[in-house]
């Protein structure tokens, strides 16, 4: 008996090793990176499809795929293997395969029901990026496009490339049969939209589109086309090639469509932040799906036609049910690009933005890694985030925007406290003011170790020091001639140090005399861009990263140039000191972080990760290191 129970648990134990991890851990840190220690976010949406079922939808993403249950919305498996961001995915029509395509040039197919990888096409340095796929209606054949405007299809059972199509255009950034697989329709970032015929691979004919952004979808029926054009959509008549509907409704630019199982609905997702339905017979607009607060990046239809999926720059993917509109569900979880991460003082919370417009800063539970609470800007369609910076207490985190304006925000609450602008800057446009110019957009921000200044860099090389209690500009400080990048107080606080793109660095007395600031010295010997700098702890050396893929350090009394620190194969982005004082850290567009000895100089290793470009560093008090990169995750590393 005693015997009988033993090995019954010996093969509960054993059986639970190979169980989805969903049985045991948070799924968003399923498949991490050898030396990640936890990642924020689970990527950036990208395309969205339901499995031909319904039952499944999957998600390309910056890390993988994603695969959801659409029952529960719960997290199926999460496929990786990819060097590059997922940007398209499909299903057979049979349902047994799911394909990926990456910027990795590959095209990898795995088994739709256990996620397990069965080959893989392309990948070669001849190949061409991967923009959009599709499979043929009989599934025997999968169309690819990307980059240079070529188009592939290839014979799904051998692997092998079966024709070649070619744009005229740069990136083809959409391609799919007709549903009789006679014609292969595909478009890219121009005004044209190119129809060939599939058996004689020549071309039949091209729709000119008023504006050279949208995407396309085909009835079910194939007898019309309907694409996506600037906040408008048309349809076409496949057979005269000819626009015979226009639908309007959309306020901003229309991005993702779709068609309905039955072609009697038409949804479209715009950076209006909503989504229409509309009813293709007559035109109109039936409904409108409100709930995303920020750009939408895809739709699809459940088999049935039911259900409605879309997924969004706002790191939600909302279920709809397409016939009365209401929201079914909402999963949360997914990320922009990353381009900046902070760890506040303490290393409690974490605040990130994304790189493409956005008006909205994240701020993160170290511990728990849950999203604690979502800021967003007071909304102008010309501005968004370009820095962000805690204080030193922690209690504040300030942003500064594309259109000169400061923000110091709750960094608990996440509630404004205040936000100030340079009177001078401003002018009255349309009714609506605004910055001047560009010139006044902000690229850094930094504050004092008091915390009572802070100081900016804008894009015409000027510097701004503000009173942080009352806002108040307390001097302009002139001598950069391009975007200052970066701006770092001293330790002590009685200099600070400027980094800008005219290859130059500037150091400034942090007090006034006789009514302005007084410049230390200028730094020379970069040869490229400065993108960022940091003071060693002790305040006696400076460290600059730049676009010329080297570390300078620098004697701060003297000004001259101790040494340089090369490895870097593209600009180096962002560079931090540990806690201990040992280690600089160094993240760059190679898509790597390098670990230096802080006092020899000498490369310790390199950290990957499957990384795209690492756009900022930050290294919380116990020592973790955050990265955020363009895949859309924050990576919390164990460096020792």
């Amino acid at each position: 008996m005693k015997l009988a129970q033993f090995l019954i648990l010996t093969c509960f134990i054993v059986l639970s090793l190979f169980l989805t991890p969903a049985s045991a851990e948070d799924p968003s840190q399923w498949h991490l990176p050898k030396g990640v220690k936890a990642r924020l976010g689970k990527g950036n949406i990208e395309q969205i499809k339901f499995s031909p079922d319904g039952n499944r939808f999957a998600v390309a993403t910056g890390i993988g795929v994603w695969v959801y249950d659409a029952q529960t919305y719960q997290e199926v498996y999460l496929l990786t293997g990819h060097t590059e961001r997922v940007t398209s995915v499909a299903y057979s029509p049979d349902g047994q395969t799911l394909a990926s395509g990456s910027m990795d040039k590959s095209i990898r197919f795995w088994n739709a029901s256990t996620g397990e990888h069965m080959k893989t096409l392309g990948g070669q340095p001849e190949n061409i990026y991967i923009h959009s796929i599709a499979f043929s209606s009989d599934g025997h054949l999968l169309v690819s496009a990307g980059q240079d405007g070529y188009i592939q299809i290839w014979n799904v059972q051998t692997g092998k490339s079966k024709s070649i199509f070619k744009g005229d255009e740069g990136v083809m950034t959409h391609v799919t049969f007709s549903p009789d697989d006679k014609t292969l329709a595909a478009c890219g970032i121009g005004d044209t939209i190119w129809l060939w015929d599939i058996q004689t691979t020549q071309l039949m004919a091209t729709l000119k589109r008023q504006t050279s952004i949208g995407t396309f979808a085909y009835s079910p029926d194939g007898k019309t086309l309907a694409n996506a054009c600037g906040n408008t959509i048309q349809l076409w008549d496949t057979a005269s090639g000819r626009p015979v509907k226009t639908l309007t409704g959309h306020t901003r630019l229309v991005g993702p469509i779709a068609y309905s199982p039955d072609g009697k609905t038409l949804s479209s997702g715009s950076n209006d932040k909503t989504i229409c339905l509309w009813n293709t017979e007559s035109g109109q607009l039936k409904k409108t799906l409100e709930g995303h607060t920020e750009d939408i990046n895809t739709v699809d239809f459940s088999s049935d036609g039911r259900t409605l999926v879309s997924g969004s720059d706002d790191g939600t993917i909302r279920l709809w049910n397409s016939l009365s509109g209401k929201q079914k569900g909402t999963i949360k979880g997914h990320t922009n690009s990353t381009k900046e991460v902070v760890f506040s003082p303490d290393g409690r919370t974490l605040a990130s933005f994304s790189t493409y417009g956005s008006q909205v800063i994240w701020l993160w539970d170290a511990v728990s890694k849950q999203r604690l609470a979502v800021i967003r800007e007071h909304e102008h369609i010309i501005s968004f985030i370009n820095t962000i910076t805690f204080s030193p207490d922690g209690r504040t985190l300030a942003s500064a925007n594309s259109i000169g304006k400061i923000y110091l925000w709750d960094a608990i609450t996440g509630q404004e406290k205040l936000n100030f602008e340079d009177p001078s800057t401003i002018e009255l446009v349309h009714g609506d003011y605004r910055s001047a110019s560009a010139s006044i957009h902000y690229s850094s921000i930094a504050f004092s170790p008091d915390g009572q200044t802070l100081a900016s860099g804008s894009a015409d090389g000027t510097i701004r020091l503000w009173n942080v209690l009352d806002g108040k500009l307390q001097a302009t400080l002139e001598g950069h001639t391009d975007f200052v990048n970066s701006i770092i107080f001293s330790p002590d606080g009685s200099k600070f140090a400027s980094g800008s793109s005219d290859k130059t660095i500037m150091l400034w007395a942090s007090e006034t005399r006789f009514g302005k600031n007084l410049r230390l010295a200028t730094l020379k010997g970069h040869t490229d861009i400065i993108y960022d700098l940091t003071f060693e702890p002790d305040g006696q050396t400076l460290v600059s990263g730049s676009a010329d893929s080297t570390i300078h350090l620098w004697d701060v009394k003297t000004g001259k140039h101790k040494a340089t620190l090369s490895g870097h194969t593209g600009g180096v982005t962002s560079v931090a000191y540990s806690p201990d004082k040992s280690i600089l850290v160094s993240g760059s567009w190679d898509k790597t972080i390098r670990l230096w000895d802080a006092n020899t100089g000498k490369h310790q290793r390199t950290l990957t990760g499957r990384m795209r470009v690492v756009h900022s560093l930050s290294f919380s008090p116990d020592g973790t290191l955050a990265s955020g990169s363009s895949e859309g995750a924050i990576l919390l590393w164990e460096i020792r």
